[in-house]
């Protein structure tokens, strides 16, 4: 089979990304399978963190762990659609099977402080190089195998959506889901109970 110029040019330029990734992140934990289609640009991992990713994974969106000992386990045969960031503090993980699609924001963490006494440093915080994690809430998300979250949805933190579960689009997961279950909305509620035969 001959490969087209345009496609071998692709493969070596994935390669050359890959190369740089693994060199950029020796200080992590990462378990990267031969089987994978991924943009490395569009990972960033923080030192001494966690990465594992299961084979036969597509990853379109942004992964972060941004801070130091983070954790993101992305189970075998995962798709994570274009334009979707999940970041890490604590620990996101993800089942086999799973289905994210485009545009969804996946969340294990406040991102800043509540007290606005404390939230003022965040600027001259990140201006002198760091961030002070310690003012910030971070709780781990588990997302179950064989779970579609379909567009625009976000997911915060301290959640857990069950086996099987499908969230639509456009919604806003603040507590956790049932498996086998369908829900919906702003904050998304249970809609109904999914039944396979």
């Amino acid at each position: 089979m001959k490969l087209s110029l345009k496609l071998l040019l692709k493969k070596i330029i994935q390669q050359y990304n890959k190369k740089i990734f693994l060199r950029k992140y020796s200080s992590s934990y990462l378990m990267l399978p031969m089987v994978v289609n991924i943009n490395w640009k569009k990972i960033n991992i923080a030192p001494k963190s966690e990465f594992i990713l299961g084979e036969q994974s597509i990853i379109r969106g942004n992964l972060q762990c941004q801070k130091e000992g983070a954790k993101m386990i992305i189970g075998k045969r995962v798709f994570i659609g274009s334009k979707t960031d999940i970041v890490s503090t604590c620990k996101v993980s993800i089942g086999d099977n799973v289905l994210i699609a485009h545009n969804c924001y996946i969340m294990d963490t406040d991102g800043h402080s509540m007290d606005p006494n404390i939230r003022r440093n965040d600027i001259p915080n990140r201006w002198k190089g760091y961030k002070d994690w310690s003012v910030v809430k971070s709780e781990e998300i588990n997302i179950g195998c064989d779970v579609w979250i379909g567009p625009n949805v976000t997911v915060l933190k301290g959640v857990s959506i069950g086996e099987a579960a499908v969230i639509a689009a456009n919604s806003v997961v603040t507590k956790s889901i049932p498996a086998f279950t369908f829900a919906a909305g702003v904050p998304a509620k249970v809609i109904r109970k999914l039944y396979f035969e």
